[in-house]
């Protein structure tokens, strides 16, 4: 396991490209355009990517509504978040151990983590970017050109505003992979937590945990009794009691009558 994946599982974060891959990345753009410049039919040229300019742009139409769909479902669990977090606050748990305490307090902040993660990043997704649009020459003949170097020029301008596009959406698509991974975190930790929550009820003694305070501490003890109060006085004297030894001839009478 890499530690990139460990840390996805804490916070995720995008993963930056390497020297390497963009490197790639920009060998690959060059030579798409080298080959729209050397291509013996631009016209066929021009006509393919703009179609593929409508993919993408169809592509980009579900990559932002997922974006959307993620702000929303963040925003619900959020507010869920914020009720642990004044019912922690309030003493809800103050019956509870001091473990059961730092577990839940643990819980809310690694849950509060994947919320943040998944808000910003469906945030940045759909953040604004630069975007090559139509031009007027792509719609009119300009009879000062070839127009077989005009097709050449809109399969260029056509060719850069795909790969613009595939940029944009990428980066977006990233952003989303982020987005649903932090919402993997939150939904993976939420069954966890009922988990232990369902097993620490389970193993749970019946009785009020105020109770069992009382039994076990003889401070609290003390403290609910009370300071002693003054000594009150003195009652009346009682009749005087038989002595030991008229007892004892009275009980050895009996035991001779009965033999």
């Amino acid at each position: 396991m890499r530690i990139a994946d460990f840390l996805d599982w804490l916070y995720p974060t995008a993963e930056p490209l390497s020297e390497e891959e963009q490197n790639c990345q920009r060998q690959r753009q060059q030579d798409r355009l080298q080959f729209v410049e050397t291509h013996t039919a631009p016209e066929a040229l021009a006509k393919g990517y703009v179609e593929l300019c409508a993919e993408e742009t169809e592509r980009l139409k579900s990559v932002e509504t997922r974006l959307g769909s993620l702000l929303g479902l963040t925003s619900i669990t959020s507010s869920l978040l914020i009720g642990g977090i004044f019912a922690i606050v309030n003493g809800g748990l103050s019956d509870s151990s001091r473990s059961v305490r730092f577990f839940a307090c643990a819980a809310l902040v690694y849950l509060n983590l994947q919320i943040i993660s998944s808000t910003l990043a469906a945030i940045r997704g759909l953040g604004r970017a630069s975007w090559i649009g139509g031009s007027i020459e792509d719609y009119v003949d300009c009879s000062a050109v070839e127009p077989v170097e005009q097709h050449r020029q809109i399969a260029l301008r056509n060719c850069k505003r795909l790969l613009q596009m595939e940029d944009n959406i990428n980066a977006k698509v990233t952003q989303m992979a982020v987005a649903h991974a932090a919402i993997r975190n939150f939904a993976s930790a939420s069954v966890l937590i009922a988990v232990l929550g369902c097993a620490a009820v389970l193993m749970q003694q019946p009785g009020s945990a105020a109770a069992k305070a009382i039994r076990t501490n003889p401070d609290l003890q003390k403290l609910l009794q009370g300071p002693p109060g003054q000594r009150g006085p003195q009652g009346p004297k009682g009749d005087p009691g038989a002595s030991i030894l008229v007892s004892h001839k009275c009980a050895d009478s009996q035991r001779a009558q009965q033999h």
